[in-house]
């Protein structure tokens, strides 16, 4: 689980450091629901192993592996990758 702040500020700083603009927090959160699902309380577990540890209400997504995340990806593009 990534805390809803923390993916949002690491969006930020990397827009910024490509020279790209920042798209509405709004728009960001919505994209994040559509690829990850709805938003969850951190566990307390959670919570310790992060920064947000004081943030009674940190929230955050669940982010796939990398590889599964890059099969939504190319699944939403339309992107059909062959078997290895």
């Amino acid at each position: 689980m990534v805390s809803s702040t923390l993916l949002h500020s690491t969006y930020v700083g990397y827009c910024k450091g490509q020279g790209l603009r920042v798209t509405n927090p709004i728009i960001f959160g919505k994209a994040c629901t559509e690829m990850f699902g709805l938003r969850h309380r951190l566990t307390a577990a959670e919570k310790k192993s992060t920064k947000w540890a004081g943030d009674t209400q940190a929230r955050g997504y669940s982010i796939p592996t990398i590889e599964i995340w890059q099969e939504t990806i190319d699944a939403r593009l339309g992107i059909e990758r062959s078997s290895p």
